[in-house]
């Protein structure tokens, strides 16, 4: 039976996923990227087992403890990792979303074509009144 990961170890790995994110995001390689998803979440879930086996009685160790600054170091560059992944996602949605909003006006001004100068939209009922 392997050795239970530690926090130090879970944040090293979920960093590395973060890593392989950025680069799926950058290559636009969505299958890559779902599976880091679904890494991570594995990740999370031995996080949680990792927390709850925790002593929290214990005194947390002091700020110079070598552990609690690796772990601190480890936090805060999974934090900046997944704020970038944040901002790549979402510069690419607005991208997009443009795109979108420009071949919805081309599909608008094209119907407008086909139907011709002067002519009208009839809808089925238009004969009915």
């Amino acid at each position: 039976m392997p050795a239970p990961l530690t926090a130090v170890t879970l944040l090293q790995s979920w960093l590395e996923l973060a890593e392989r994110e950025t680069d799926a995001i950058q290559r636009a390689d969505w299958a890559a990227l779902r599976h880091c998803q679904d890494q991570i979440r594995l990740l999370q879930q031995e996080w949680d087992s990792v927390a709850a086996r925790a002593n929290p009685l214990k005194p947390p160790a002091g700020a110079d403890h070598p552990r609690s600054s690796e772990v601190g170091t480890l936090l805060n560059a999974l934090l900046e990792r997944e704020r970038y992944n944040q901002r790549l996602l979402a510069e690419r949605r607005e991208r997009l979303e443009g795109e979108l909003a420009y071949w919805n006006a081309v599909a608008v001004r094209l119907r407008r074509f086909w139907r011709g100068p002067g002519s009208r939209t009839r809808s089925g009922w238009s004969g009915l009144s």
